[in-house]
């Protein structure tokens, strides 16, 4: 043995051998792991090594010896081979004391005939991986016979340190490898992930960010000889939307690190079953009700291995709309004459249930009971109520729909309630602005005049208090009109009728339809306020 060995290495005490005779420059250096591309695993009853090639360079190969059972220390051994390529040499060297360490460099044909699957990952992160019999490897915990865990090394010469995981016996089933984040780590941090076995390199994750590490970890199918990597599923959340409104959900960030992805499926109720199923990684789902809750997406590639991933969803409450209008009399109202409200509301979210309030602005409130259609894409709902002023004035009617999950929509209209003396003089203007035809009867247009001498004595009565006086002149009135009406309607002719020569009749046109129109609401309010003060004032019956 070379003295410079020796004294190099500081604890060798034994040599065992060199049927290639191989030349050992140097011994036990400190350096640095290459890739995740390791040729060799090192193994000893005492000691489970990792082994990467870092170059080559002038035929001269440099490799690295790991032990885990020692605080994590790396040794370094230079090799020259030049002249035995394809040679490989065992040596065993003491440490410190009695630890063993153990290079065994083999034949190239043992090393195809092993399968060293290795995990690298670049910072900052950390590595977690389970193996198919449910043993971990960490960087607390080494389960696994056979397998290191390299932290804190720039594996790439980028300046990050990063880690390591080397498995020398690849077993049958799926390895799931987590990345954990480091304390220090910022959310928009990225890391790398990949994984070799043999010659060929599958990266997992690439330039990721933190804050994007998937739900459920990497996942890597063995067959003991060969890996294929499941597809990671990105359901690109958390999403947002309305109830009744379409939300659209996108897992375009979804990958297959080693084939294609041939399938998206959705499940957004999170009952289990998935309720979209397609080739596009785009999906379109309504809600009919507020909802907080997670879609799950999985993802299956053309190997058929699946992904899975969650994202959360929240769906906003709509408030619902309401709507109203009154059935009343069209040129006034007088009190206690009773009004049919009709509320109406609709809703996005079709599955909320509702209840009405009506507020008429008198001090009365009372519940509306609504008749519901639930169907999609909306719900809706009547409610009708009567109601009636005792008193003349403006009141403003709301009627108020709440929804089961607190939404509020609301209606305001304004209910002008008139006293009689005001409902009289509304229809002293309406029988004023009417336009009688010239060749109408001159009786037409007294009866008019004397009916609206017999309203404004109608008032004067009211002022005073005479009831009963005015609900005789009220009478009288209405008398007029009739009689106003029915001249009108005796001489109505057509124009054929008259056949070109003078006509001695009314035209039967619109202008008479609306006279006649005007004459009947004439007729018609001042039964009204009779009849209203007839029952404020029965001793005048």
């Amino acid at each position: 043995m070379d003295d410079a060995i020796a004294e190099n290495a500081n604890s060798i005490i034994e040599y065992i051998g060199n049927p290639c005779q191989a030349d050992v420059e140097s011994s036990i250096l400190s350096g640095h792991i290459y890739n995740n591309h390791p040729d060799v695993l090192i193994l000893h009853q005492h000691a489970v090594l990792a082994v990467g090639i870092r170059e080559t360079i002038n035929n001269r190969r440099d490799i690295l010896v790991y032990d885990p059972n020692y605080h994590n220390e790396l040794r370094t051994i230079f090799l020259d081979w030049s002249d035995h390529e394809n040679c490989f040499v065992m040596r065993e060297y003491y440490s410190r004391g009695n630890l063993y360490y153990r290079f065994s460099v083999l034949d190239p044909s043992l090393i195809s005939q092993k399968t060293i699957f290795s995990v690298s990952v670049f910072s900052p992160v950390s590595l977690y991986l389970e193996d198919p019999e449910g043993l971990v490897i960490s960087r607390e915990l080494n389960e696994i016979a056979d397998a290191a865990y390299i932290d804190s090394e720039d594996l790439n010469d980028d300046g990050d340190l990063d880690d390591l995981i080397v498995i020398s016996d690849l077993k049958l089933g799926d390895y799931q490898i987590t990345v954990i984040p480091e304390s220090d780590a910022e959310d928009t941090d990225t890391y790398t992930l990949e994984v070799t076995i043999g010659d060929t390199a599958i990266v997992l994750a690439e330039e990721v960010q933190i804050r994007d590490i998937p739900d459920l970890p990497y996942l890597i199918e063995s067959t003991g000889t060969t890996i294929n990597a499941a597809p990671v599923a990105n359901s690109n959340g958390p999403y947002a939307g309305d109830e009744g409104s379409e939300i659209t959900f996108d897992a375009s960030g979804s990958y297959d690190p080693d084939g294609s992805i041939d399938l998206y499926e959705w499940d957004f109720d999170s009952d289990g079953v998935y309720d979209v199923s397609s080739a596009t990684s785009t999906a379109i789902f309504i809600w009919g009700d507020d909802h907080t809750g997670t879609v799950e997406l999985r993802v299956t590639d053309n190997d058929g291995l699946s992904g899975t991933d969650t994202a959360i969803i929240t769906v906003n409450n709509v408030a619902p709309t309401a709507f109203f209008y009154v059935e009343q009399p069209e040129d006034f109202i007088l009190p206690y004459h009773s009004l049919t409200f009709n509320g109406a509301s609709t809703d996005a979210g079709w599955l909320d249930t509702h209840a009405a309030t009506w507020d008429f602005g008198d001090d009365t409130i009372v519940s509306g009971t609504f008749t519901e259609e639930n169907d999609q894409p909306d719900a809706t709902r009547t409610t009708i109520v009567e109601h009636a002023y005792v008193e003349p004035g403006t009141y403003t009617v709301t009627l108020t729909v709440t929804d089961d999950d607190g939404g509020v929509g609301y209606h305001e209209e304004e209910v002008i309630v008139r006293s009689a003396e005001e409902a009289a003089g509304i229809i002293i203007d309406q029988l004023g602005s009417s336009t009688v035809p010239a060749e109408a009867p001159k009786g037409v247009s007294q009866k008019i005049e004397s009916a609206i001498d017999k309203l404004e004595q109608v008032i004067d009565f009211l002022d005073q208090g005479k009831y009963c006086d005015a609900i005789g002149k009220l009478d009288g009135m209405i008398t007029q009109i009739e009689g106003a009406i029915d001249q009108v309607n005796e001489q109505r002719c057509s124009v054929k009728e008259c056949k070109g020569k003078e006509c001695n009749c009314i035209a039967d046109d619109d202008a008479t339809d609306k006279l006649i129109e005007s004459l009947e609401h004439a007729k018609q309010g001042a039964i009204a306020i009779r009849d209203f003060i007839s029952a404020e004032h029965p001793e005048c019956a």
